[in-house]
Order: C-alpha cells, then sequence, then structure tokens
C-alpha cells in the first residue's frame, strides 16, 4: 500500500514539472481585465508634495566686560641689588638758585638763570668785600666749578685786623667705568694779635702779625660701573701745605674703602685710613701720624638699619687701640619717626692747621703736637610733624682723652695763648633743634647745645662754651626781594688771665640780619649787618669783636 502511494506521488510531480517548464517556453496570453469603478471614500489620501524651508540664524553668546583690578607683581625670588649713582655737586654760593618749574603742555622754552655771579660790597670798619663764582663750565664729559672770595676789615682798636683770601676749584670727568675727581683749594688769612692793654703797651702791626697760608690738592676716583667681584671702591688722596708764622706743616691723606653689596639689605665695607703730618716748629720736625683700618658691615632692612665697625688704629705715641664706630636706627610712621643709638670713637690728630684754626691766637712757639681721643655714646630722635616742621633731640656722654685748651700765656701782656692738655674730660651733653619751611619761600629753624663738664683735671674746661644756640630765617617776601636773619649765642665760657686767675668771659651773642632786591635776572643790591646790637663778643679772653658791623653791595650774575 505503500509502495503504490509513493507512486502516486512522484507521478504527480513530475506532471507538474512539466507544466511549468511549457510554460516558461510559451507565456500565456493576457486575458482582458473587467474595468472596475473605484467610489472615493473618506479614507483616501490625495497625492501632495511637501517643500520644507529652514533658515540658519546663528546666535551670539553675550560678552560679559572683563573688571580689571591692580595688583602687584609676584614678589622676584632673587631681588637684585640696586646701585645709585649721585653726580658731584657744585659748590655752594652765598646766592640761591631758582626753584624748579614743571613743563605745563608744551615745551619749555625759558632758560636757566645765570650760574656765574660777582659781587662788590664795603662798608663801615673798613670793610671791602670781593667775591666771584663759575658754576657751569661743563663739556659733554666734564664739569667744573671755581669760587674767590677777599675781605678785609679793620676795628677801632689798635692792630685790630682780619685779611681772608680763599680760592676754590671742583672739577669731575666722567668715562665709560669712571666718575674722576679733583680739587684744589688755596686760602690766605691775616690776624692781629690784638689782646694786650693799649695804654700800657704798644705794638706795630709787624709785631703783632699772625699769618696764615695753606694749600690743598684732593684727587680721586669712583666707579661708574660694577668693579671686580662687584665691589665698589672710591679712593682719594689728599695732599697739603701749611705754613703759618708758628711754623709749617705737610700733610698727606690716604682713604682706601671699598663696598661689597651681598644683597639689598647687607653690605660689607673695609677701608684703609692713613693721616699723615709733618710738622716744623723751630728746628724741630716731628711727625703726627694715624694709621686705621676700617672693617664693618651695614644692614638695613624694611624700618630697621644697623652699622657695625671696629677699627683697629695705630697712632704717633699711642698703643694700638679697636675704635668702636657702632649705631642703630629704627623708623616709624611710614619714616616720620626715627630713633638713633650709637658708640663712635675718634682719634684727633690736633695738627697745627687745626689748632690755629680753632684759635688763631697760639704763641708762636708752642707745643701742637699731642693727640687726641674722643668717645661718645648718644641716642637721637628725629620727628617729622605735617609736612613744614621737622624737631630732633639728642642727648650723649662724651669723654675726651687728651682736650687741647687754650689759656692766656702767664705774665705776659695777654696777647698770646699757650696749649695744654686735659686727659680725663668727661661730660654729659644733650640738645635738640626744630625747622619750619614752607617750600622755598619761608624758613625759621633753632637749635641749642648744653654741655655739663662734670669730670676734668683742671679747674675750668678752658675755652669750651657750655651752652651753644643759634638760629637763622629766610623769608622771600616777593619775587626778587629776600631777607635773611641769624643769631648765635656762646655762652658759659671760662678763661685764665695772665695772673692765673679763672674769669668768666662775657661770651657772644650775635644777631644779625641781611636783605637782597634783584633787579631783574642780573643785577641785584645787598645789604648786610651784623651784630646789630653792638654786643662786646669775646670768645677769646681779652678779644672783644669788632662790633656793630654794616656793609652792602652789587651783585651781578652772568
Amino acid at each position: 500500500m505503500a509502495k503504490r502511494t509513493a507512486c502516486i506521488l512522484i507521478l504527480l510531480l513530475s506532471l507538474s514539472a512539466i507544466n511549468t517548464s511549457a510554460q516558461r517556453r510559451k507565456p500565456a496570453p493576457a486575458k482582458p481585465q473587467p474595468q472596475i469603478h473605484a467610489t472615493r471614500s473618506d479614507t483616501t489620501i490625495k497625492g501632495t508634495t511637501l517643500e520644507v524651508y529652514q533658515v540658519y540664524q546663528p546666535e551670539l553668546k553675550p560678552v560679559v566686560k572683563p573688571e580689571l583690578t591692580p595688583s602687584l607683581p609676584p614678589a622676584a625670588k632673587a631681588p637684585t641689588p640696586q646701585q645709585y649713582e649721585v653726580p658731584q655737586q657744585t659748590l655752594f654760593y652765598s646766592y640761591r638758585s631758582m626753584p624748579l618749574r614743571p613743563l605745563a603742555l608744551g615745551k619749555d622754552t625759558g632758560h636757566l638763570p645765570p650760574q656765574n655771579y660777582a659781587l662788590l660790597a664795603g662798608g663801615n670798619f673798613s670793610t671791602i668785600l670781593a667775591e666771584a663764582g663759575l658754576g657751569n663750565l661743563h663739556g659733554d664729559d666734564w664739569h667744573a666749578s671755581a669760587y674767590g672770595r677777599y675781605i678785609t676789615q679793620e676795628g677801632s682798636l689798635q692792630n685790630q685786623i682780619y685779611r681772608s683770601f680763599k680760592l676754590a676749584g671742583t672739577g669731575t670727568l666722567n668715562t665709560e667705568t669712571h666718575l674722576l675727581e679733583a680739587c684744589l683749594d688755596i686760602n690766605r688769612n691775616i690776624f692781629g694779635r690784638y689782646g694786650y692793654d693799649h695804654d700800657i703797651v704798644h705794638y706795630t702791626l709787624d709785631d703783632v702779625r699772625m699769618k696764615y697760608s695753606a694749600a690743598a690738592l684732593t684727587l680721586g676716583a669712583r666707579n661708574v660701573q660694577p668693579g671686580p667681584w662687584g665691589i665698589d671702591y672710591h679712593p682719594q688722596l689728599r695732599l697739603g701745605a701749611f705754613d703759618a708764622t708758628q711754623g709749617h706743616e705737610t700733610t698727606a691723606d690716604i682713604y682706601l674703602p671699598a663696598t661689597k653689596h651681598l644683597d639689598t639689605s647687607l653690605s660689607l665695607q673695609f677701608a684703609i685710613n692713613a693721616r699723615l703730618a709733618w710738622t716744623t716748629l723751630g728746628d724741630i720736625t716731628e711727625s703726627n701720624n694715624v694709621l686705621q683700618f676700617a672693617p664693618a658691615f651695614d644692614f638695613h632692612k624694611d624700618h630697621f638699619s644697623v652699622h657695625l665697625g671696629l677699627y683697629p688704629t695705630v697712632a704717633t705715641n699711642a698703643p694700638v687701640q679697636i675704635l668702636p664706630d657702632i649705631h642703630a636706627s629704627y623708623h616709624l610712621w611710614e619714616q616720620k619717626l626715627s630713633f638713633t643709638a650709637g658708640w663712635q670713637a675718634q682719634r684727633i690728630q690736633n695738627t697745627l692747621q687745626e689748632l690755629t684754626r680753632t684759635n688763631p691766637y697760639i704763641l708762636p712757639d708752642s707745643n701742637a703736637r699731642a693727640q687726641s681721643l674722643r668717645h661718645e655714646v648718644f641716642a637721637t630722635s628725629d620727628l617729622a610733624i605735617g609736612k613744614h616742621m621737622n624737631v630732633w633731640g639728642r642727648i650723649a656722654w662724651q669723654r675726651y682723652d687728651a682736650l687741647p685748651l687754650f689759656i692766656t700765656n702767664p705774665f705776659s701782656d695777654g696777647k698770646d695763648f699757650i696749649v695744654i692738655y686735659d686727659h680725663n674730660v668727661q661730660a654729659f651733653v644733650w640738645g635738640g633743634g626744630i625747622r619750619y619751611a614752607i617750600g622755598e619761600d619761608f624758613s625759621i629753624g633753632a637749635e641749642g647745645t648744653w654741655y655739663n663738664f662734670y669730670q676734668h683735671e683742671f679747674s675750668k674746661v678752658w675755652g669750651e662754651p657750655a651752652v651753644r644756640l643759634k638760629g637763622d630765617a629766610y623769608w622771600r617776601i616777593i619775587q626778587g626781594l629776600q631777607l635773611t636773619a641769624y643769631v648765635e649765642v656762646l655762652d658759659k665760657i671760662w678763661g685764665r688771665n695772665i695772673l692765673g686767675q679763672d674769669v668768666e668771659q662775657r661770651g657772644v651773642f650775635d644777631f644779625g640780619a641781611a636783605g637782597e632786591y634783584s633787579f631783574g635776572s642780573r643785577l641785584s643790591v645787598f645789604l648786610r649787618a651784623e651784630n646789630l646790637l653792638g654786643h662786646k663778643n669775646e670768645r677769646w679772653l681779652g678779644y672783644p669783636s669788632f662790633g656793630f658791623n654794616l656793609y652792602g653791595g652789587l651783585r651781578f650774575r652772568f
């Protein structure tokens, strides 16, 4: 049964394959289709073309205005030390320079005021004054100035004369690496020793004339570019000659300072200083020398600064000594208040020129070859009040070893002084001052110093004023008219007369005034009055001052 059924299936499949093959060989003709009429209904969708338009509009992000705020740059980790070079200033002349004026919206077509001047004046006491200054000598790399002055006066007493001549000049030369300096000073002074009893003794001028002539040449050099190993140096050499009625003297001063800045706060210093003098009195010549090594360091940070120096010093007829130079300062209130304290020591040569500058009436054969040692421990304060006032105060302790004192030559006619030395003078010193200034139109100031000599070998510290006061004022009333005034007081001065007795001197109370009016920028007239009160000032025992002195003249600028 099964076999029969399989045969039937195979036969049917064969017939179906033959029919399919025939249809592929001869396609059958298409039969006509009946026409169909479709009826539209609500579900029929009409063919539609859709056109899509897209418009692009870019949108900008709103910009926020930056807010700028000032801020300091980050601090440098390794600060670089800065060096400042201050050019050498010209000589100070007796006239006042015009104030600087700022430029304002235009080119400055003005000219500098004349820097050269000459004046000639005369007055009572046969006063003749001649003065001149040159301040605008310069080239591309050099500057120079010169100054000269001569004055002569004769008082009412016989042989009461004073004559002085001075000539000075400075110059600088700038090179790529150095600033070269030179200075020449020449002066000659003549005094008459008139401090004797004119009713008893009579002298000619040749008998009592004291003549002092001096000349000094100073040479120096200073680096303007960093030196080897960053060391700054400023060597100086000063050669001098001094001729006096007492004798003559030759000096040589050598200064070799060097500074190394380690950073903006700390610097190291070292110097070799030598002051040499050879004094000849009669047939005897003696040396008077000081050699000093000066190592030190400076520290400055914010409001605090300190200087520490210890100077080994070798001097003629003296052992080796370590002289201190120590002081520290502190500033408060934006530098308006400062305090300074320190300890300093100095060896003074007491050369013949230094002693005669203090007292020109020294006996010609007096001994003037001992040196002095001065110690001082001090404290000072300085206060700036507002923009126009400054006040300062000072206290100190001083000690002098071999302080020169001038006393009248015993059992003489009183016109000569001799020098003696007090080897233990100690004093407490206090002082202060005040100054008020408004620009260059007005200023007034006063200062005073009081000494309490509580320790000394002799009965008095002869010739040393215990009270020293001075003041000055300046007022420019209008353009071209200015007034000045001054006062000086020296009091509590003790001297020793020819009998060896201690005498309190009249002291000094000197008050004066001066005025000057300018006719344009070149010509001016001035008048000066000294010792207006006519006080018989007595700086040295037996030598009264000239009295009231009035002189005036013309000043021409060019």
